[in-house]
């Protein structure tokens, strides 16, 4: 009796070779699984950033424009190679009558991205800028109007790497949402 009991205490005591290897197996899948983000994570892409960012500045523009009831503008700086959101013009109060004077109230809503400019790295080139169907590019400042229906107008961007790889980000006009395609192929026409 007192070697099975000595048995039973010294097998629970320690992991067998086979449940250290299994451990060992998930953690490696794990790691394998994570590394490739965590890396992504710490050296951003940079042309993955300025479609994200240019996503991000459309996405609180049309945001600004609806909750305000009014046209916002993401204005782009293809000289400083910026761009921002920015509130065009107040909404007119009910009782204003056709073509009637009215004092602009001050802005009080701030869409999250407001104010805010984003900067695109010198790794990344705008390729084309198209706004309405008419090519913008070869301008210094170019304006994308978003409007208090959620709609917005017809827009196209195409960024390029230093490695020479495309991105295309264009609003769909009727829903006001930005979209993002990498196959050139399929880019839109500016």
């Amino acid at each position: 009796m007192i070697s099975n009991r000595h048995k039973s205490v010294r097998g629970s005591r320690a992991f067998t070779l086979i449940e250290l290897m299994v451990v060992i197996g998930i953690m490696g899948i794990i790691l394998t699984i994570s590394i490739p983000g965590i890396y992504r994570y710490m050296h951003p892409n940079a042309l993955q950033k300025a479609v994200d960012d240019m996503r991000e500045a459309c996405r609180d523009a049309r945001e600004m424009a609806v909750m305000r009831s009014t046209t916002t503008i993401l204005a782009i700086d293809l000289r400083n190679r910026s761009f921002s959101v920015q509130g065009a013009s107040a909404p007119r109060p009910e009782n204003a009558l056709p073509g009637e004077m009215f004092a602009e109230p001050p802005h009080t809503f701030q869409a999250s991205g407001a104010g805010k400019t984003y900067h695109l790295s010198d790794q990344v080139q705008i390729e084309g800028l198209g706004i309405n169907g008419l090519d913008w590019t070869d301008d210094e400042h170019a304006e994308v109007r978003f409007y208090p229906k959620g709609t917005s107008e017809e827009f196209s961007i195409v960024f390029r790497s230093g490695s020479g790889d495309l991105r295309n980000v264009w609003l769909d006009a009727i829903t006001g949402f930005a979209e993002f395609e990498v196959d050139p192929q399929k880019f839109r026409h500016r």
